[in-house]
């Protein structure tokens, strides 16, 4: 497995954009998937913010992840995040995620940032065993979530 930018391979954003749709699109019911398509070619960056990392075997396209200004709009004085992170349901409980959310926050301490916020509905127990705590549980766009933050060690 391979973990690279987005920017790379962009030829994948309509399949990334159909997998947010189909995930998260119920939060976000004022986006189209032609919306998604948009705003992931609007992270096609490499060294600042926004930007999507892509997880990629023999070439075939299994998860992503992003590293996000802001994710949350309750919530604006917690920033940056970890965002959209997403492993093909057939690929997952093989350590991909784990890959990516580690790939991001590296990434992060590499662009000086100390501490990375996420919000999850479904995954908490998955990044507690990732060394990330709980700040808050809440609602959001109807669902109950948690929201996380590591800190990272930038020595």
């Amino acid at each position: 497995m391979q973990i690279e930018y987005l920017k790379d391979h962009t030829r994948f954003i309509p399949v990334i954009a159909k997998w947010f749709y189909r995930e998260w699109g119920h939060y976000h019911p004022e986006l189209s998937i032609k919306d998604i398509e948009k705003r992931l070619f609007e992270r096609t960056n490499i060294d600042k913010l926004p930007l999507t990392i892509v997880a990629l075997d023999e070439g075939e396209l299994i998860g992503t992840a992003s590293l996000k200004i802001s994710d949350m709009d309750i919530r604006p004085q917690y920033r940056p995040w970890l965002a959209s992170m997403f492993v093909k349901k057939d690929k997952r409980k093989q350590g991909i995620g784990k890959k990516l959310v580690e790939a991001i926050e590296h990434k992060a301490k590499s662009l000086g940032v100390e501490i990375l916020y996420l919000y999850t509905p479904d995954a908490h127990d998955f990044y507690l065993k990732l060394g990330w705590v709980t700040v808050e549980q809440t609602q959001y766009r109807g669902a109950y979530v948690s929201i996380m933050k590591k800190e990272l060690n930038t020595d």
